[in-house]
C-alpha cells in the first residue's frame, strides 16, 4: 500500500566545467531550490564516488559502459539535519565540456534525493523509494550550453510495501539477518558478491523487512562497490571485486557469522519473527545503541535455561517488568519457577529464606504478566508447611515457625520480609476460625522488644479482613503485655494517623484493651472513662460480644470513682455497647447504671427491662446507683401518687434509704400547680392507705406519702379539710395531719402577736 508522499531534497554531482564551486571538475552541478545546511551537502559529498570494476577498457564504448559498470544505489539513513539519503550513481564516461564535447575518462553522475521525517530514519522506506525513483542519468546539451549552476525543485516520492515475491531462500534470509546482527556489533560488513544491483536491491527490501527498524536504521546499503572495504554495513559487488586480504574483514550468506548466537537469533527470526522481534525490543535500547549481542543473550538464556535455573528469567522480567506481556516469555517463566517450587519441596522445606526468594520471583512475574497463578501456587504449598500447620493446630507449638523465620533473618532477609511472607503464607488459616495464638508467639519471638514501628507496619499490612484484624488485634495485645500501656497507647495513636479510616475496629480494640489495662490501676479510674468516652461506637460491631461484655465488666470497677463526674460520652457511649451486646448475655451493672443516669429516657428505658434492672438492683455500687435512682425519677409522672407507687417501689434498694424517701417526697411536692393542694393531699392519702406495711420498701413508701401529705396539709383551706376528713377520719395518717394543721395555727397565731407586740412597743416608745 502506498504512503502519502512527501517532498525530497534533490542534487546533482559530477564533473563539469560549471557548478555551485564555481571551477571545473567534480561538484555539485545541481543543488535545492530552498537552500540547504552545508553540513548535510558536505556530509553528502563524502559518500559520493564511483570505483568501475576490474577488466573495463580504459575507453569504454556506451555499450560497454551499460554491460560492464553497474549503476550504485546508496542508502544511509540518518544524516545530518534528520534527512535520510539515497544516492544513485552511475558511470558516464568522459568529462563534459562548455563546448558539448567530451574531455578525459573517468566521470560519473550521482543523483541524490535527502528525504526528510520519519521515513528519512527507516531505511526500508529510502529502499522502496530507491527502487521506484527516476533519476537523472545525464546532463542536458541545453545545461551545458548555458553553463550555469542548476536549482533543483523539490521532488515528490513515495515508499510502497514490500513486494510478496522473496529475493532470497529461508536459509539465506536467516543468514542475512545474523549477519546484519553481527555488524550492528561492530563485526564485517555483509557482502552479497556477483549481485546485480537491482537483485540486490530486492534482497535489501527483504532484509530489512526481516529487521526491527530501531535495527535497521542504523545499517548503511549499497547495491554496488567495487572495495569491499568501502565501509557500508551491508553491500553487493558485480564481477571482479578488490577484496581485503582478511578473511574476517566482511560476511557471506555461505558462511556464519563468527558468533553462534547470531546465527541463533537470525533462525528465530525466520521462524517466528514477531515473537522474536517484539521480545528483543523489549529487552533492547535502540536508543543507547547497547550492544545487540546483550539482548540477543539473555533471550537464548530464557529459552534454553535448564529446570530450576531461574536466574536468567528473573533479570529478564526485571528489564521487561513496564513492558506488555510476552507470553513466550510467561510460559518459560512459569516452568521455571514451578520447576524451581519442586527442587524446595525436600528437606528444605523449612527454609524460609528459599521460600521467600521463589516468591520475590513469582511476584515479579505476576506483577508483570498480569496473573499470580504460579505465585498462588507457591504460597499454598508454602500454607501446608510443618511450620506453619505447627503453629496452627490445636496444641499450637510456635518454636518450628520461630526457628524457621529465625533463621532466615540470620541468612540475610529483613525482619519485616520474613514475617510478611509467613503471614501470605497463613493467609488462609488467618481468614478462618483456627486460633492464631502459635503464630502470634512465633512472631513475637522474632519482633525485637519495643519495635513499634514494625508492629505498626504489620498492622498497616493486616487490616483487610476480619480475620487479619484479629491477627492484628491479638499482636499488638499481646505486645502490650510485654510493652506496657505507653507503649500501646503510642501504637494506638500511630494507627490512627496511618489508617485513617481504613483501621476504625482494629483501633477500637485496642483501645478496649487500653481500658483493661487502665481499669487493673486503681488510680487510673479516669484515665478508664476518658478511654471509654474516645469509642468508635460503629467500629464495635464485629468485635466478639463475650469480649466486649468482659471489658465493660471490667472497666466498672473503676466507675464508682468516677461516676458522677462522667455521665456524657462514657456514659453514651457504654450504654451503647450493652445494648449492642443484646439481650442474651449478661450486664455490667455500674456501667448500665451509670449509662442510664446520663437522661430520663435512658433511665426509663433500662427501669422498663427487667432482666437488666434486676441485675442493677443487685449488684450496682451505691454512689452510681443513687446517680441512676434520682435520673429515673425525675421520668415518672408526678401527678398521682398512687399510680406513681409501683414504678418507685420497683426502684426501692435498702442501701439507699434515706435517699429514697427525701429524693421522692421532693419529687412529688416539686410542682402541685396541675391540680388543687386539696386534690393532692387527697392522693397522698389514698396512696398512703393502699401500701401495706410488711416490707422496708413498703415502710420506705408510706414515708414519701406521709411526708408529701404532712407537706401540703397546711395549705388546705379549713373547708376542703373537713371535707377530707369525711373520707379519711379514721386513718391514723389523719390524725397526725390534724397535729400538723393544729401546730401550724398555733404557730401562725403566735407569730402575729408576736409581731403586734412589737409593732405597739414601738409605737408606745416614740409617743
Amino acid at each position: 500500500m502506498a504512503e502519502t508522499p512527501v517532498r525530497a531534497k534533490s542534487f546533482l554531482y559530477t564533473a563539469a566545467p560549471f557548478g555551485h564551486e564555481d571551477r571545473a571538475g567534480f561538484q555539485f552541478v545541481g543543488l535545492p531550490e530552498g537552500g540547504v545546511d552545508p553540513e548535510l551537502t558536505a556530509f553528502l559529498a563524502g559518500h559520493i564516488g564511483y570505483t568501475p570494476p576490474l577488466g573495463v577498457p580504459s575507453q569504454p564504448s556506451p555499450e560497454e559502459i551499460k554491460t560492464h559498470c553497474p549503476v550504485t544505489t546508496r542508502i544511509i539513513p540518518n544524516a545530518p539535519g534528520g534527512f535520510g539519503l539515497v544516492i544513485c550513481t552511475r558511470y558516464v564516461g568522459q568529462v563534459y565540456l562548455a563546448d558539448g564535447a567530451r574531455g578525459k575518462w573517468g566521470n560519473f553522475m550521482a543523483h541524490a534525493l535527502a528525504v526528510p521525517g520519519d521515513w528519512g530514519a527507516d531505511s526500508a522506506a529510502l529502499i522502496s523509494i530507491a527502487r521506484n525513483m527516476t533519476w537523472r542519468t545525464d546532463l542536458t546539451a541545453e545545461e551545458i550550453a548555458t553553463g550555469r549552476a542548476l536549482f533543483m525543485p523539490d521532488v515528490n516520492v513515495a515508499a510502497t510495501a514490500p513486494a510478496d515475491s522473496l529475493a532470497l531462500a529461508e536459509s539465506d534470509r536467516a543468514a542475512a539477518i545474523a549477519a546484519a546482527l553481527a555488524r550492528l556489533d561492530g563485526d564485517g560488513s555483509l557482502l552479497l558478491p556477483g549481485t546485480d544491483p537491482d537483485v540486490a536491491l530486492d534482497q535489501f527490501a527483504e532484509i530489512a523487512a526481516a529487521l526491527p527498524e530501531p535495527l535497521r536504521c542504523r545499517l548503511r546499503w549499497s547495491s554496488f562497490e567495487f572495495d569491499a572495504g568501502a565501509g557500508y554495513d551491508i553491500m553487493a559487488t558485480s564481477g571482479a571485486t578488490q577484496l581485503q586480504d582478511d578473511v574476517n574483514a566482511y560476511l557471506r550468506l555461505d558462511a556464519p557469522p563468527h558468533d553462534a548466537l547470531y546465527s541463533w537469533a537470525g533462525a528465530e527470526a525466520v521462524r517466528d519473527p514477531e515473537t522474536f522481534w517484539t521480545r528483543f525490543l523489549l529487552v533492547h535500547d535502540a536508543e543507547t545503541s547497547e550492544p545487540v549481542s546483550k539482548g540477543l543473550g539473555l533471550l537464548r538464556e530464557v529459552d534454553e535455561a535448564a529446570p530450576g535455573e531461574p536466574a536468567p528469567v528473573r533479570r529478564m522480567l526485571g528489564i521487561m517488568r513496564d513492558h506488555a506481556p510476552d507470553a513466550k516469555l510467561v510460559s518459560a517463566a512459569t516452568k521455571t519457577f514451578r520447576d524451581g517450587f519442586g527442587a524446595l519441596r525436600g528437606a528444605e522445606a523449612g527454609n524460609i529464606g528459599l521460600l521467600i526468594a521463589a516468591g520475590q520471583e513469582a511476584s515479579a512475574l505476576s506483577e508483570w504478566s498480569g496473573s499470580d497463578v504460579v505465585l498462588q501456587e507457591l504460597i499454598g504449598w508454602a500454607g501446608s508447611s510443618p511450620e506453619i500447620h505447627a503453629a496452627f493446630s490445636s496444641d499450637a507449638d510456635p518454636r518450628p515457625l520461630s526457628r524457621a523465620m529465625a533463621r532466615a533473618v540470620a541468612d540475610g532477609h529483613d525482619v519485616a520480609c520474613v514475617l510478611e511472607w509467613v503471614l501470605a503464607a497463613a493467609r488462609d488459616r488467618i481468614d478462618s476460625d483456627a486460633p492464631n495464638d502459635g503464630l502470634v508467639a512465633a512472631i513475637l519471638d522474632v519482633v525485637p522488644e519495643g519495635n513499634a514501628a514494625l508492629l505498626l507496619h504489620l498492622a498497616r499490612q493486616q487490616a483487610g479482613s476480619a480475620g487479619q484484624l484479629a491477627l492484628t488485634s491479638a499482636l499488638l495485645l499481646r505486645a502490650a503485655d510485654r510493652e506496657g500501656l505507653a507503649w500501646l497507647d503510642a501504637v494506638t495513636t500511630g494507627l490512627r494517623e496511618a489508617l485513617p479510616g481504613q483501621a476504625d475496629r482494629l483501633i477500637a480494640s485496642l483501645r478496649l484493651r487500653v481500658c483493661e489495662l487502665r481499669a487493673a490501676q486503681p488510680t487510673d479510674a479516669p484515665g478508664v472513662a476518658g478511654t471509654v468516652a474516645e469509642f468508635d461506637i460503629a467500629a464495635l460491631d464485629e468485635l466478639d460480644a463475650a469480649r466486649v461484655l468482659a471489658v465493660v465488666e471490667t472497666l466498672e470497677r473503676g466507675l464508682p470513682e468516677v461516676a458522677p463526674r462522667h455521665r456524657g460520652g462514657t456514659a453514651a457511649n457504654i450504654l451503647e455497647i450493652v445494648q449492642r451486646l443484646g439481650d442474651d448475655v449478661g450486664v455490667a451493672p455500674n456501667a448500665l447504671a451509670l449509662a442510664a443516669s446520663a437522661s430520663p429516657p435512658r433511665a426509663t428505658a433500662l427501669r422498663e427491662h427487667p432482666s437488666h434492672l434486676a441485675k442493677v438492683l443487685r449488684s450496682t455500687d451505691s454512689a452510681i446507683y443513687t446517680a441512676f435512682f434520682d435520673t429515673a425519677l425525675s421520668g415518672i409522672s408526678s401527678a398521682s401518687l398512687a399510680a406513681a407507687a409501683s414504678d418507685v417501689a420497683a426502684l426501692w434498694r435498702a442501701d439507699i434509704r434515706t435517699h429514697f424517701v427525701a429524693a421522692a417526697s421532693a419529687h412529688f411536692m416539686r410542682d402541685t400547680s396541675h391540680q388543687s393542694t386539696a386534690d393532692h393531699l387527697d392522693d397522698a392519702l389514698i396512696a398512703y392507705g393502699a401500701t401495706r406495711p410488711g416490707s422496708q420498701a413498703n415502710d420506705d413508701w408510706s414515708l414519701v406519702c406521709e411526708a408529701v401529705a404532712l407537706k401540703v396539709c397546711v395549705r388546705v383551706r379549713d373547708d376542703q379539710f373537713d371535707e377530707l376528713r369525711s373520707r379519711h377520719g379514721t386513718s391514723p395518717m389523719f390524725e397526725a395531719l390534724e397535729r400538723r394543721r393544729a401546730r401550724r395555727l398555733r404557730s401562725v397565731a403566735s407569730s402575729i402577736g408576736t409581731a403586734l407586740s412589737g409593732l405597739f412597743s414601738r409605737r408606745n416608745g416614740g409617743g
